[in-house]
């Protein structure tokens, strides 16, 4: 049976803008990931709540997006280093000028790099310190491109 992972992550990204709006705003939120390892190799689910912060749409905080996808990661250097891609889908969680509630289009997530730390053979702590991250709750009319780059920590669970 290949083993099983669970993970808990914490995101942030201080550059982050969707169409229109600035690139300093700021977004924040939390996820979880399970999946099932292959060798160096794993697939996982993943889903994660992120809320859009300061500029966007005039509101201090506004509820952001559901996102949730399959993704896949390869791991190296002993485990210590690894890569990660998720496509999904995203949904929008509160109404825009243009778009409603309840909107969803395309989620893309990549960690070219991250690090991780065995605190013990069933705990692992995550550093992922750059990442990628493309959302497009809307793709009607005018659609609405968020892109992060931001840093997650995460905290998994092997079973």
């Amino acid at each position: 049976r290949p083993p099983i992972r669970l993970a808990v992550e914490a995101h942030g990204a201080l550059l982050a803008g969707s169409s229109g709006v600035p690139n300093l705003s700021a977004s924040f939120g939390l996820g979880l990931r399970g999946g099932v390892e292959f060798g160096r190799w794993g697939v996982f689910l993943h889903v994660e709540n992120d809320v859009w912060g300061a500029a966007t749409y005039g509101h201090k905080l506004s509820p952001g997006v559901l996102n949730y996808g399959v993704g896949a990661d390869f791991r190296y250097a002993g485990g210590f280093v690894r890569t990660a891609l998720t496509l999904g889908l995203s949904t929008l969680l509160f109404n825009t000028p243009i778009d409603n509630a309840g909107s969803t289009g395309l989620f893309l997530y990549v960690v070219p790099l991250g690090l991780r730390w065995q605190l013990s053979k069933l705990l692992t702590l995550g550093l992922d310190p750059i990442n990628f991250v493309l959302e497009l709750p809307s793709m009607t009319r005018i659609p609405l491109a968020h892109i992060e780059y931001r840093a997650a920590l995460s905290l998994e669970f092997g079973l």
